[in-house]
């Protein structure tokens, strides 16, 4: 089994899971968009798209010895960027993001 790696906004005290893989297989994938979308500088109707623009972010795994640190206490929000992304995937006619985001959906729930 993989590192479970997770995408941390210590401004905000947030965090995305990663599915445990290779990180770089992640960043290969259209999973990836999460981090981009997360920290695009763009107004717009979804809660999460921005959302982290300007604000320190890092990622750490979970064998990294200051992961009980960094996430304890931080919000995840995986779910919520999920579901915007695949909502504007699907409005957007992107569907190849958007098959991404609804098996990223399975793992989560």
């Amino acid at each position: 089994m993989g590192e479970y790696w997770f995408i941390v906004n210590l401004d905000k005290k947030e965090f995305v899971a990663v599915p445990p893989m290779k990180f770089w297989e992640y960043l290969a994938s259209e999973n990836s968009k999460v981090l981009f979308w997360l920290c695009a500088k763009k107004d717009s109707g979804y809660k999460t798209l921005g959302r982290w623009a300007g604000d320190r972010v890092i990622v750490i795994g979970e064998y990294d010895p200051d992961f009980d640190e960094l996430v304890r206490g931080a919000r995840d929000i995986t779910e919520d960027v999920v579901r915007e992304i695949l909502d504007y995937a699907s409005k957007n006619d992107l569907s190849r993001l958007a098959n991404a985001m609804r098996k990223a959906l399975e793992v989560i729930l």
